[in-house]
């Protein structure tokens, strides 16, 4: 018998208890194909409560954070800037734009460009590279 995934569980937990959250670290940057590594752990920001749901050999957290981590409004923007923060300034480099460059689509660009605004400073050309394509 197969489990809900982790996403589905969290979702169901964010309507449910009327909270926010937002994927983290290396689950983040697993949804966007920017890592390989299936973390054990499975971390989401949320403004509620800390917690941890533990499912089978998998361990979902619940990590309270600030509600400025949870702004965006695009769910696939905090997603981005989530991964991105994951793998960090040293280690983005032009492939790493260029596969986000040709996987997200301008509807999610568009956004991306009007959410930077809750990333941090060293994003922001990052952000514009990523986005550059788009008509203005």
């Amino acid at each position: 018998m197969l489990s809900p995934s982790p996403q589905k569980i969290a979702e169901a937990i964010e309507f449910r208890d009327a909270v926010n959250i937002q994927p983290s670290g290396a689950f983040a940057a697993n949804m966007l194909g920017l890592s390989e590594q299936v973390p054990a752990k499975i971390v989401f920001l949320t403004n509620g409560p800390n917690r941890n749901i533990k499912i089978g050999n998998q361990e979902i957290v619940f990590k309270k954070t600030i509600n400025h981590n949870l702004a965006m409004k695009n769910k696939f923007s905090g997603l981005l800037i989530q991964a991105l923060r994951f793998i960090g300034k040293e280690r983005i480099n032009k492939q790493v734009i260029e596969h986000l460059k040709n996987t997200i689509d301008d509807r999610k660009k568009k956004a991306l460009k009007k959410d930077k605004i809750y990333a941090p400073g060293w994003m922001y050309p990052i952000l514009n590279s990523i986005t550059e394509d788009l008509n203005a």
